[in-house]
């Protein structure tokens, strides 16, 4: 269970830092929205805050709830997707479709991400 818990916080740290600069790319230079109308700090605050509220579900909750492994995944990512595009819609004041592509993007990048290192690093 230890190794287990260390390999959490590692991949909440890329998820975090993974998350953080795609939402932020995709807010300046997708959706052209300046600091003016979205502070940086308020951007990286809250990609920090809806990825350490969704991932502990991911790891902790899901399996437990669901022993199909990869069907614990795809309910739990479509979840995610749900609750941070709703997340990112309210505190960062976006439409719903910018909050979705956000959502989705950055979750695919780092899932993406996750399962590369996953592959590098502990096969």
């Amino acid at each position: 269970m230890q190794h287990y818990t260390y390999s959490f916080l590692l991949y909440l740290t890329i998820t975090i830092i993974t998350e953080s600069i795609v939402i932020f790319l995709l807010l300046r230079k997708l959706f052209k929205i300046d600091k003016t109308k979205l502070k940086s700090s308020t951007i990286i605050a809250n990609t920090i805050f809806a990825s350490a509220l969704t991932l502990p579900y991911v790891w902790y909750i899901f399996p437990y709830l669901i022993s199909n492994f990869t069907l614990s995944i795809w309910i739990s990512e479509i979840l995610v997707l749900v609750v941070e595009s709703i997340f990112y819609q309210i505190f960062l004041k976006i439409e719903v479709k910018k909050a979705f592509i956000l959502s989705l993007l950055a979750n695919l990048v780092s899932y993406g991400l996750g399962q590369l290192l996953h592959y590098l690093f502990e096969n």
